[in-house]
């Protein structure tokens, strides 16, 4: 019988193949099967396809930070059951609905203002600049780019802020995966540049201006801290590279 630890690392690796790998894919097909479709959908229709080369670089990149992200969790994994006797999500059957609605609602704030501080983080010049930019090189974003990013802003942004709630919350093992897929579906959908929503547009307008703001997934705490985005119009006067009011790749 496989290990817990296996267990939980075969499942959220089964689950980013299933939530983020190929709805990508789908949304990565879209403009190729159906391109009169895709130009009246997508956010950015003027703006080129990524090659294949682009794209192929781009999966090397994300499929070695969700290596890195199965390092770290394996690495919490053990210091977890050392120090505290128990694995760090629990284990056991699969829990009832209520239980996983009740899992997943605490997890999302969590998640959200985890993310918020931390992309905010990332905007900073110098940090942008060295880190957070390789990010933004999507100006015109696709599903798979959600996850291309420079391992550190990986681990800050998408480890962190997804793997920490389901431990605090102690959730079961069935949760954490529940909400690993929806996150991971989130992002690529988030970064698909298809008009499938208000989030998706609005992140979509965060790559394609460059300026700061817009740090959560949602508005709330851009509105609570006044960093929503400015108009695009207001954006584009007055602004240099890695200055403290945007940027532009």
């Amino acid at each position: 019988m496989a290990s817990p630890l296996l267990l939980e690392l075969a499942g959220t690796a089964l689950t980013q193949l299933l939530c983020f790998w190929l709805p990508s894919s789908v949304y990565l097909a879209t403009p190729r099967l159906f391109p009169a479709f895709a130009r009246r959908h997508k956010t950015q229709p003027s703006q080129a396809e990524p090659t294949a080369s682009e794209l192929q670089h781009c999966a090397k990149v994300v499929l070695q930070n969700q290596l890195l992200g199965l390092s770290l969790q394996t690495l919490v994994h053990v210091v977890h059951s050392t120090l505290l006797g128990a694995a760090p999500y629990a284990a056991g059957p699969q829990p009832s609905p209520l239980g996983l609605v009740r899992d997943i609602a605490l997890c999302i704030p969590l998640c959200e203002c985890l993310f918020y501080g931390m992309h905010s983080l990332l905007h900073r010049p110098a940090l942008y600049r060295r880190i957070h930019k390789i990010h933004h090189s999507f100006t015109a974003p696709v599903a798979l780019a959600a996850q291309y990013a420079h391992p550190l802003e990986h681990v800050l942004t998408c480890f962190v802020p997804i793997m920490v709630p389901p431990l605090l919350v102690r959730a079961s093992v069935w949760s954490m995966w529940t909400f690993v897929g929806t996150v991971g579906f989130e992002s690529a959908t988030l970064h698909s540049g298809f008009k499938v929503g208000l989030l998706a547009e609005r992140h979509d307008r965060h790559h394609e201006v460059g300026v700061r703001g817009g740090y959560g997934t949602f508005a709330f705490l851009d509105w609570v801290f006044g960093t929503e985005m400015r108009s695009v119009e207001a954006a584009g006067k007055g602004r240099t590279e890695g200055d403290e009011t945007g940027y532009r790749d």
